[in-house]
């Protein structure tokens, strides 16, 4: 439907009529390749004035499409946070080498936003496009 590699017109209305989690544990995969996912200039221009930090955590992280981008500002450890193992599956093939470089630190944790809490501060904490799924 959004051309070559994207979900088809089927695989979208399986996807609408899962529950979020389950639909994007579906649309994972492909999910890169559709008008859903933040495009790259829109989460440079917002991390454009960042300079660097010591930890940096992304809330739904999805794919990785922040936390590719967030390398590049963090020296220590970058969380990525989501509750679709799928598309954290997807993340951890496409940030394969930085996930074993020493630093910073990758760790992606499988999880509901909502019920995470962390011990340690964060520099700095990003969440691109997920706020459509967030109820009042």
């Amino acid at each position: 439907m959004f051309g070559e590699g994207g979900p088809s017109f089927r695989e979208l209305m399986q996807q609408a009529l899962s529950s979020t989690v389950a639909g994007y544990d579906q649309l994972a995969p492909k999910f890169d390749r559709t008008p859903f996912r933040t495009p790259d200039p829109v989460i440079e221009a917002t991390l454009a004035g960042v300079g660097q930090v010591d930890d940096a955590l992304d809330l739904c992280c999805g794919t990785g499409a922040g936390l590719r981008r967030l390398l590049g500002h963090t020296q220590r450890r970058l969380v990525g946070v989501d509750a679709s193992s799928g598309m954290l599956d997807v993340a951890r093939a496409d940030l394969g080498p930085a996930m074993t470089a020493e630093r910073p630190a990758i760790e992606l944790v499988h999880a509901d936003v909502f019920e995470t809490t962390y011990a340690e501060a964060f520099d700095l904490v990003t969440c691109f496009g997920a706020f459509g799924h967030i109820p009042r």
